[in-house]
Formats: structure tokens, C-alpha cells, sequence
């Protein structure tokens, strides 16, 4: 079967040539007609309209059918409608310049033979027919090799990072992840069996362990949890009235008064701004107070207040806590090497560098051993005290002398890590609430934004585990299995003691037990009238004693707390609420399984997606707990999600009012506060800047370093009054990287790929050299 030549009259077929068309175009496609030695011949494409006939060749495979005439017929070649042509069919002229079709000359018409020759030209009704859906996706979900194919390459291992979402999806609102929803693809192509590893329940102790602490919950943890039945009284004395911000450029005769907001630097991290620095649990607070009963752990909020000023017992601990994270994006709190600190690789930076910053910090001091409402008052008083008087601010080598500016002019950023989280929120909105009288309200409008990293703003189980384990009421084989657990988070086998209840029950575990945290502080960090931004991690594996904790914990979680916690997520998870961890309906858990990634590591994140406890979920077989945004695992791969699990109990995006993700990653609990011996930062150590920033990676082989946007709501995005952003919209920058193997073929003249496997990835911009904290202090309150 031989294309016309141009000017060759065709006359328009009948139903049963037409057959005999398709017949001959069938077999040639299957290959029985054409001599090994020979190139196949192209298909032919045949179109009736008002008499005219179009012939045009391909090397594409086509459809074929009728559209309702039976005296026409015609054969569809999606290649023909390119992608960049959209819903409509090219024009002539474009027509002209496709490689695989060409129009041909018509002399005459069946219907009058007697016409004049006459030019069909390219019109779209001819040679493009009914333009097939625009061709986004790069393969079907699961194609195979068709047995024509030729020159079979091996296959071949790629990763390639396709490009900025914005530029790879152009009229979709790539700032969040709904997008995502609108796409036909998959974004996962070829499946595996899922390692036996991923089903196999835990380990004998492990298993003992969770049935103690079930034990625990439904009896005293319940009764304990119930006698919390509202928020602890704040402290009778106030913080005070904050007066308004008074900026002198000059202090010198003449005196220079200027508006606060002239003095913002937007060459610095968060435009200048001060920051406020609020520790997390401290269990060497717990383990002191344990092994000396009159050590200075146990002196309290605000009786003993020199033990929270520098050279204070409490002081120290937080000024430990955070000397390291404060070099590594700041400046030198501790002296030299003054030079290796302020690390940054910002738009404009050819390479990492250090450039030590200007911003003034305070450290706030609280204490493990007491309920979280004395926490509150110590963080209100040090931040007004600081504001009013300056007190126990540091300030950088070399800021200007003459000039003056209070602390917390233009809104301080408060930075605070794991139980900082419930602190500052609950602490803001019992402010907010007037807990402290109408003058401590004036406090809130020097604040700017609360950045979250890791927050037990929902709690931990872990703080069960620990009250659990301390019980008079636990018995000894049910004691033995949680302290397994418990003593090497204290360092200490005090905690598995009898008596040492009444340590740990008048200490914050009691408000970070889950119940407590969601019942009796959601409400009250709900009115929490600052923005908070969290930062969270899916780490593989749990913290601490062979790993354990992660089992102890619903869902994914960074070893100390869950994805809900860290998110911002109030939806009450089992055991204290009947609920899963929230998360999403995939199409195949196959198909979520990464086979980009590590087997062992893949293996330990979806033994976390998996890890539903005896919580409801909506479909038991396809059901995976997520993080912050439903559309990726901590690694950033993309799921493939039919069910987002909108406005159902199990949606990962609800969160406190005010509250915003705004980061994921596979980060473990103590990289961004406290830090870890086995991963310390890299300028803390002296390391040069150009020195890998990564997470916590326990076994050999891991490279933990990813990060992903779990940005869910745009309002993240806005703007201040005074020109700055409360996260920069450059943030909203990610990039789509793909993981596969693939095969290469010859096919009708053409060269041809299939993927044997493929996945892919949504990761922030940098993420390869970056940590989640480096783009809170590139993106956050700035211009």
C-alpha cells in the first residue's frame, strides 16, 4: 500500500475498502508485510470531506474509525496534534513543518470528475481530524516493549531534574500542592513486590513495650489526662506594658528620630530582625533532678529566677542548646572562630560562604521540671524584659554605636524547637486571650512571626511513655519492657524507679502527653493572634534505643514526634482520639513504594506510612499516613494519590488557626535544636563552608538530605505593611526531579523509550547542598 504522490487523485473510499485499507495498514504495523531488509511503509491517512481527499504519512501508530458516514472513513494519528498546539488543530501553514504529515494535491472531485484541479491545502479539518487530548504525560502508565521493536538497548539507569514546577506546569498555581490533583499522569510508573521487611511486625520487646503503654493510656494515663481538665492558672504577676518603639539614628547631639522601619536590613536574615531563641525538653533537666534532689534542676519559675539569668543552671542548658544553630545561620555567640559562622548560599552567591550576621538574639530560659504554664510566664517576662530594658540581649561584633533601636523594633522572629512550640503558641494566645491582663497585650504587636522547627505542638507520645514507665501503678514486667525504652532517652535508669512520679508528674510531660497537649492547649494556642510557620521531619528511623520510639508513634514522625505534631495538624490521632494518622488513598501501594531510594531506607519510610496503630482509617488496603502536604513522602517522592482525604478527619492539611507548614524533610528531631554529637553543624567544628549540610544518617549507605515545600496554604505568601513577606514568594521555587530505568527501541524509523520504572520528586530549589532551617533564614520576613 503506497502513498499517492502529490497531484494523484484518490477517490474517497467505501466502507468495505476502507476495511481492506485497515486491513493491509494492520498487518503492515504487525510487521507481515514488509521484508525485514525493507523499511515499512508509511500508513496511510484518509479523510472525507465535501468530496476532497487528504493524504498524509506517519510513523507514528494510529486508530482507527468511522464517524458516522458510511460512505467515509477516517484514521486518527495522535502525533499529529503536537503539544504546543493545545486544544486546537495547527493551522496551513503550520502544518507545513510537521515531519510526520503532509498534505497532498486533490485533481478533481468524486462528484463532479469534470472540476478543476483545485489545492486542499492543510487545513485543519483534513490533515489534523479530531485533535486528540494534549499528549502531557511522557508514557502511558505501564507500557511494555511491542514485540516489532528493534535494537533493543540495555536498559538504563536516569535521574534528570526536569525543571522549576512553574515552568513545567505553566498556568497552574504551583505555590501549593493541589495542582497536583488537576494532573491525568502518574507520577509513578512500574511497581516491585514491597520488601517482606515492610509487613513484618516488630520486635518481641517492641511489641511488649506497646502493649504496657496501651495498658497505661486506658487506665491511670486516662484518669491523669482527665484531672487536666483546663489550662493551669497563669502566674499572678504580668509581664507589664510594652511601651512603643522609639528608633534614633543618631544618639549623639542632634538627636535623630526616624521611623523603626528605616533601620531594617535587607541584606540580613529576616531584614535584621531580633530573634528570640525558646529550647525544647531537656531531659538532662529530668535526669538531674532525679539523681540530686537538691541540685539546682530542681529550683523553679519565678522564685529561683537567677537560676534562668546567665550563669544560671537553666541558662546554660538553653544557651547550649542553641549556640551551635545560632553560628551555623547567625554569628559566634560563643567568640571564635568569629569568621566561620553566618553560613549561607543565597540568590547572587556564586558558592556557599560564611558571612557572620547582625541580628541580636536572646535565649530564653525555662524549666523541664515545671508545668508548662510556669514556662509561659518565664518566656513572657525575659522577652518583655529584654524589650523594656534590654536584658540579656547579645549583640554581634561591630553594630553601630550611635545608633539606638529596642529590642524587637519592626517584630522579633521567635525561633523555637520541639516542646518550644506548644511554649510560645500557648503562651501568645493565653496573651491574646487576656490571661495576663489588657497591658501584656501590647507584647503581641512587637512580635512578627513564630517559626516552629520539629513542634510537639500536639505532643508526643514519648511523654506518656515516660509518665507510664514512672507509675506506682505499672507493674514490673510492664515496667521492664517500657524502660527499655525510656531509660536511654533520660541517659538514666532513675526514670524506671518506684517513686519518681512525683518528679514527673508536676514536670511538663504532663502537658505534652497527646491528650492534654490537643484538649486543653489547642484551644488556647488557637488564639494565637502571631503567625507560626512549622518545619517537620520524616526521619527513617526513630531516635534513641534500636529505634524503637517510631513504633511507639502513630504514622511518620522524626523520632520524638509525629508528622501531625510538627505539621500543626489538631486531628486527634488514636490512641487519644479513634482516628489514624492522617494521611491519603494511593492508587497502588506498590506504585508508593520508592524504588529511587535506598531498599533500606525506602523500606523504614513505608513501614512509618504504614505504622496506623489500631486507629480507623477509610481504606485498609491503600491507606498510607502522610506528612504535611498528602502529595509527598518525607523524601519528597510524589505519591500517587486518588484521595487527598479533603475536609475528612484524616486530612493532612487541616491546621490550628494561624498555624502554616511551610517545610518537610527527612530530618531527625534534634538537628535544629539541640543538635546531635554524630552530626554536629559543619561550622561548629570549623568545617569550611563549601562542607555537606545534612541529616542525622545512622546507617551506612544513607544520604539524608532532602527537602520539600509543604506549603498548603498561599496566605503564607503575604505581605507586611512595611514591605516584607512573611515567607518570601521566591520560596515557592521546587523543582521536579525523575528517577528510572528505561529501554530504548527502534520502532518504524523512529527511536523509542519505555520506562521499566520510574519515579518522581518534588524538592525545594538547593536542596542538595541546604537544611530546612537555611531557607527559614533566606525566606522568612524579609523584603
Amino acid at each position: 500500500m503506497i502513498a499517492p504522490t502529490p497531484g494523484t487523485l484518490r477517490p474517497i473510499p467505501t466502507r468495505r475498502t476502507a476495511w481492506r485499507h485497515t486491513l493491509a495498514l494492520l498487518t503492515l504495523l504487525a510487521g507481515g508485510a514488509a521484508h525485514a531488509a525493507d523499511p515499512p511503509e508509511p500508513p496511510i491517512f484518509v479523510d472525507g470531506f465535501d468530496g476532497w481527499v487528504a493524504v498524509c504519512s506517519s510513523l507514528e501508530p494510529i486508530q482507527w474509525g468511522f464517524r458516522g458516514n458510511e460512505s467515509a472513513s477516517d484514521f486518527f494519528i495522535p502525533a499529529w496534534q503536537q503539544r504546543k498546539f493545545g486544544d486546537r488543530c495547527p493551522s496551513g501553514s503550520e502544518m507545513l513543518g510537521f515531519r510526520d504529515a503532509e498534505c497532498h494535491e486533490v485533481l478533481g472531485s468524486p462528484a463532479n470528475p469534470s472540476s478543476p484541479p483545485e489545492h486542499t491545502h492543510c487545513t485543519a479539518n483534513l490533515c489534523c481530524g479530531a485533535p486528540p487530548p494534549i499528549p502531557t504525560c511522557d508514557q502511558p502508565a505501564d507500557a511494555g516493549i511491542p514485540p516489532e521493536a528493534l535494537d533493543v538497548e540495555p536498559p538504563v539507569d536516569e535521574e534528570e531534574t526536569r525543571g522549576s514546577l512553574s515552568d513545567l506546569y505553566p498556568g497552574q498555581d504551583t505555590r501549593t500542592g493541589d495542582f497536583r490533583d488537576t494532573l491525568a499522569c502518574d507520577p509513578a510508573i512500574g511497581e516491585t513486590d514491597i520488601p517482606p521487611e515492610v509487613d513484618e511486625p516488630p520486635e518481641a520487646e517492641v511489641l511488649q513495650a506497646e502493649e504496657a503503654l496501651e495498658t497505661w493510656e486506658q487506665s491511670d494515663g486516662s484518669d491523669l489526662a482527665a484531672q487536666q481538665t483546663s489550662a493551669p492558672a497563669p502566674i499572678s504577676t504580668s509581664p507589664g506594658h510594652i511601651p512603643d518603639d522609639v528608633c534614633y539614628w543618631s544618639v549623639l547631639p542632634p538627636l535623630l528620630v526616624v521611623p523603626c522601619e528605616q533601620m531594617l536590613d535587607p541584606t540580613q536574615p529576616f531584614d535584621g530582625r531580633d530573634v528570640i531563641y525558646v529550647r525544647g525538653f531537656g531531659t538532662e533537666q529530668i535526669k538531674d533532678a532525679l539523681l540530686f534532689g537538691d541540685s539546682e534542676a530542681r529550683k523553679t519559675w519565678p522564685e529561683d529566677r537567677a537560676a534562668f539569668e546567665p550563669g544560671g543552671y537553666f541558662y546554660g542548658a538553653a544557651y547550649d542548646y542553641w549556640k551551635d544553630h545560632i553560628r551555623e545561620h547567625l554569628w559566634a555567640v560563643d567568640g571564635s572562630p568569629w569568621d566561620v559562622a553566618g553560613w549561607q548560599w543565597w540568590a547572587g552567591d556564586a558558592d556557599p560562604n560564611y558571612r557572620p550576621k547582625k541580628n541580636r538574639v536572646l535565649i530564653v530560659a525555662w524549666s523541664t521540671n515545671q508545668r508548662l504554664n510556669y514556662s509561659q510566664h518565664a518566656f513572657l517576662t525575659q522577652v518583655s524584659d529584654a524589650i523594656k530594658y534590654g536584658r540579656n540581649v547579645l549583640s554581634p561584633p561591630g553594630l553601630p554605636t550611635h545608633q539606638y533601636r529596642p529590642f524587637c523594633a519592626n517584630g522579633c522572629v521567635i525561633i523555637s524547637h520541639s516542646t518550644g512550640g506548644l511554649l510560645v503558641s500557648s503562651a501568645l494566645g493565653a496573651v491574646n486571650a487576656g490571661a495576663y491582663g489588657l497591658e501584656t497585650r501590647s507584647l503581641l504587636s512587637h512580635l512578627r512571626v513564630h517559626v516552629a522547627f520539629d513542634s510537639a505542638i500536639s505532643g508526643s507520645r514519648l511523654a506518656s511513655t515516660a509518665l507510664a514507665v514512672g507509675s506506682p501503678m505499672m507493674t514490673d514486667p510492664m515496667r521492664d519492657s517500657l524502660c527499655a525504652i525510656v531509660s536511654p532517652m533520660f541517659d538514666t535508669d532513675l526514670v524506671c524507679g518506684m517513686g519518681v512520679h512525683n518528679v514527673l508528674q508536676q514536670s511538663v510531660l504532663v502537658d505534652l502527653m497527646p491528650m492534654v497537649a490537643q484538649s486543653v492547649w489547642g484551644p488556647v494556642l488557637s488564639l494565637s493572634p502571631v503567625p507560626t510557620l512549622t518545619v517537620a521531619g520524616g526521619a527513617p528511623v526513630g531516635n534513641y534505643v534500636w529505634g524503637g520510639t517510631k513504633w511507639l508513634l502513630p504514622g511518620i514522625d522524626d523520632g520524638v514526634v509525629t508528622a501531625n505534631s510538627a505539621c500543626g495538624n489538631p486531628n486527634p490521632v488514636w490512641p487519644d482520639g479513634v482516628s489514624a494518622p492522617s494521611g491519603v488513598i494511593v492508587r497502588s501501594l506498590r506504585k508508593s513504594f520508592d524504588l529511587g531510594d535506598k531498599l533500606s531506607r525506602a523500606t523504614q519510610i513505608m513501614i512509618a506510612q504504614k505504622n496506623l496503630m489500631a486507629g480507623h482509617r477509610p481504606a485498609p488496603l491503600n491507606y498510607l499516613a502522610g506528612m504535611c502536604t498528602p502529595y509527598l513522602s518525607p523524601s519528597g517522592m510524589v505519591l500517587p494519590v486518588v484521595n487527598s482525604m479533603r475536609s475528612t478527619p484524616w486530612d493532612p492539611r487541616r491546621r490550628y488557626p494561624n498555624h502554616y507548614s511551610m517545610i518537610q524533610s527527612i530530618e531527625d528531631h534534634s538537628y535544629n535544636g539541640g543538635g546531635d554529637a554524630a552530626n554536629p553543624w559543619p561550622s561548629s567544628v570549623g568545617a569550611p563552608a563549601s562542607a555537606p549540610r545534612h541529616y542525622l544518617e545512622p546507617r551506612s549507605g544513607w544520604v539524608n538530605n532532602e527537602e520539600s515545600s509543604a506549603v498548603t496554604d498561599a496566605g503564607i505568601f503575604r505581605q507586611f505593611p512595611d514591605g516584607s513577606y512573611l515567607v518570601k514568594p521566591q520560596f515557592a521555587n521546587s523543582v521536579e526531579i525523575v528517577k528510572g530505568k528505561s529501554i530504548k527501541f527502534r520502532l518504524f524509523r523512529r527511536t523509542h523509550k519505555v520506562w521499566l520504572w520510574k519515579r518522581t520528586y518534588e524538592r525545594l530549589a538547593g536542596w542538595e547542598t541546604k537544611q530546612s532551617s537555611h531557607y527559614v533564614y533566606e525566606f522568612v520576613a524579609r523584603h
